[in-house]
């Protein structure tokens, strides 16, 4: 899926729930290309919130109930199954779009 498919996804994911004009607000005016890690960032962010009930090493940007209701929006799309983890946890994106699969022995061999 192209960059900016995933980040329809992401977008029609967060503005389904109730602070969805705040969050559609807040991401409108985040550039497109920075959106992705934008979401990465306060998803973790949120996440650490939600955790530990305070961020480990993070700017104080937005309030943290913005991080939070990020990382709530994204994770009843989250994925648990050990072997797609598993399987994830190999794969190194760059921002061009292309991927490697550091796990597959013919490309990096163990």
């Amino acid at each position: 899926m192209a960059k900016s498919g995933v980040v329809a996804v992401l977008l029609a994911t967060l503005f389904s729930g109730a602070l969805a004009f705040n969050l559609a607000r807040v991401l409108t005016s985040v550039p497109e290309e920075e959106r992705i890690d934008f979401l990465k960032y306060h998803s973790e962010k949120g996440y650490q919130l939600e955790t530990f009930g305070q961020p480990l090493d993070y700017e104080k940007d937005l309030p943290d109930e913005f991080s939070l209701e990020v990382y709530r929006a994204l994770l009843p799309n989250s994925v648990d199954n050990p072997i797609i983890l598993n399987a994830l946890a190999c794969i190194v994106c760059w921002p061009n779009g292309k991927c490697v699969d550091l796990c597959d022995p013919g490309v990096h061999p163990l």
